[in-house]
């Protein structure tokens, strides 16, 4: 999925807000506690770096798309 931002393309600033928002989103599912099976968190972990490296693995930033949340799975007994 492309960012677009009112008719045109995001800057960087703004791609670089959506992937904060994006990591704060699946901050829960990251902690000790969470309820989250152990490769439900693996598989964020993975979206997470993907995340981090929007502005190493695009040349600028109309080229962005967005890797897709994993499923959240939660263990059995949660």
């Amino acid at each position: 999925m492309r960012v677009k931002f009112t008719g045109r393309d995001a800057t960087w600033d703004e791609v670089q807000a959506e992937a904060r928002s994006r990591l704060a989103d699946c901050d829960h599912v990251m902690v000790a506690d969470s309820p989250y099976t152990a490769e439900c968190r693996e598989a964020y972990r993975a979206y997470r770096a993907a995340l981090r490296a929007i502005n190493r693995d695009f040349p600028n930033p109309a080229a962005v798309v967005w890797p897709a949340a994993p499923q959240k799975v939660k263990h059995a007994d949660a």
